[in-house]
């Protein structure tokens, strides 16, 4: 083959792509700005944080999530099983070290539930500063929790929310 061709080739195949990308991009955009028939993610307020900012090495972990719809008209969300909202507790460089699912039994059933103007949906966990083995995970580090709480059924965009904290040395 032509150095010539080749090149047009490599071109033309990294602009389809491109393109391609871009329309996914856009139509995804339109689905998520479209107004649904209830309210939107822009109604949800959905915080995640922890009763402190640090923690010495091996003391309980108090995480807190509160999914409030500050918006006008319900929000119905879906989960995909029965156990409800998900809690992971990440290093910093994203590295997963618990997951509030692990060995819980959760049945396999989509669960719908709506949340009218001002309501919310509450939870807590208490996490004992051990990794998925039982191991506690080291001090002196930054970690980062991801809470999820179902997904928007008018649109499926998921609830996700964020929080980080640190873990010192023992007291």
């Amino acid at each position: 083959m032509r150095p010539g061709l080749r090149s047009v080739i490599l071109l033309a195949t990294a602009v389809s792509i491109c393109s391609a990308i871009v329309a996914a991009y856009l139509a995804w955009y339109v689905q998520s700005m479209s107004v649904p028939m209830g309210g939107s993610i822009h109604d949800l307020n959905f915080t995640v944080q922890t009763d402190k900012s640090a923690y010495a090495q091996g003391e309980a972990v108090l995480i807190m999530t509160n999914l409030t719809n500050k918006g006008a008209a319900p929000v119905t969300l879906s989960y995909g099983d029965s156990c409800g909202g998900a809690l992971t507790i990440l290093t910093a460089d994203g590295t997963p070290l618990f997951n509030n699912r692990q060995n819980r039994p959760c049945f396999q059933v989509v669960t719908e539930v709506t949340i009218v103007p001002g309501q919310s949906i509450a939870r807590s966990y208490l996490w004992g500063q051990e990794d998925f083995l039982g191991h506690p995970v080291p001090a002196n580090h930054w970690y980062e929790i991801l809470a999820a709480e179902g997904a928007i059924v008018d649109s499926g965009v998921s609830v996700l929310g964020h929080g980080r904290f640190f873990i010192g040395p023992p007291a």
